[in-house]
C-alpha cells in the first residue's frame, strides 16, 4: 500500500506583522493556496508559487481582514505567470461590513475590484459541503453568519 500525502507550507511574514498565509502541494502535484496576507507579503508568496510551477488549483479565503485577503488582491492586480484555477470563499457584501466592521470596507471593496477587473469571481462555499484535490480533503466547517455581528468577519 503506497500512503498518498501532502506537503503543507505556513510562509513566513515579510513584515513585522503577524498574518495568515498557507500553501499546500498534493501527493498529485495539485497546489492549494490558503488566504496569502498583506500587500507586503505579496511578492514572496508569489515567488514561492512560481517556485512550485506558477498554477494554483484552488485559493482558499477565509475571511475579509487585511492579513489573509491583502496578498491576493495585489496578485489578481498583477498575476504575470500565476494561474489560479478557481477561487473559494464565503465572504460577507461590502454593505454587510460597512454595518458590521467599519475597519474591513476597504479591503473587502479593493478585493472586489480586484476580482472585477481580472474577470474572477469567488465559488461561494457551503456549510457542510467538501472539496477533494488531488486526495486532500475539505471539509468546510463554517460560513459567513450575518446574524454575528460582533467580530463578525472572523
Amino acid at each position: 500500500m503506497i500512503l498518498e500525502t501532502f506537503t503543507l507550507w505556513q510562509l513566513p511574514a515579510q513584515t513585522v506583522n503577524q498574518m495568515n498565509s498557507y500553501v499546500l502541494r498534493t501527493a498529485h502535484g495539485q497546489i492549494i493556496a490558503i488566504d496569502g496576507g498583506f500587500t507586503e507579503d505579496a511578492a514572496y508568496l508569489k515567488g514561492f508559487l512560481a517556485a512550485l510551477g506558477n498554477r494554483v488549483t484552488a485559493w482558499f479565503i477565509t475571511h475579509q481582514h487585511v492579513d489573509h485577503i491583502d496578498a491576493l488582491t495585489e496578485i489578481l492586480k498583477k498575476p504575470g505567470d500565476l494561474q489560479i484555477d478557481q477561487i473559494y470563499g464565503s465572504l460577507n457584501t461590502t454593505t454587510w461590513v460597512e454595518a458590521h466592521e467599519k475597519e474591513q470596507v476597504e479591503t473587502t471593496v479593493q478585493l472586489n475590484e480586484a476580482l472585477a477587473a481580472a474577470g474572477r469571481t469567488v465559488t461561494e462555499l457551503e456549510l457542510g459541503q467538501e472539496l477533494a484535490f488531488g486526495g486532500v480533503r475539505f471539509d468546510v466547517l463554517g460560513i459567513k453568519n450575518p446574524e454575528i455581528t460582533v467580530n463578525a468577519i472572523n
